[in-house]
């Protein structure tokens, strides 16, 4: 099955901006990425695990 990716995807994205520099100076453009909330929330789990935070 074709996963649609389309403006009513319902899909969350995280917007992550960066310069592109030639020199310290100035700005030549910049670079967006655009990642998957989903994608980001797996690495956590992956790493944090059962993590619940500072409850006791």
């Amino acid at each position: 099955m074709r996963n649609k990716n389309n403006y009513g995807s319902k899909d969350k994205f995280v917007a992550y901006f960066t310069p592109i520099t030639l020199d310290s100076n100035s700005t030549y453009g910049s670079v967006l990425y655009l990642i998957k909330e989903k994608s980001l929330n797996e690495l956590i789990e992956n790493v944090m695990g059962d993590f619940k935070g500072n409850a006791t």
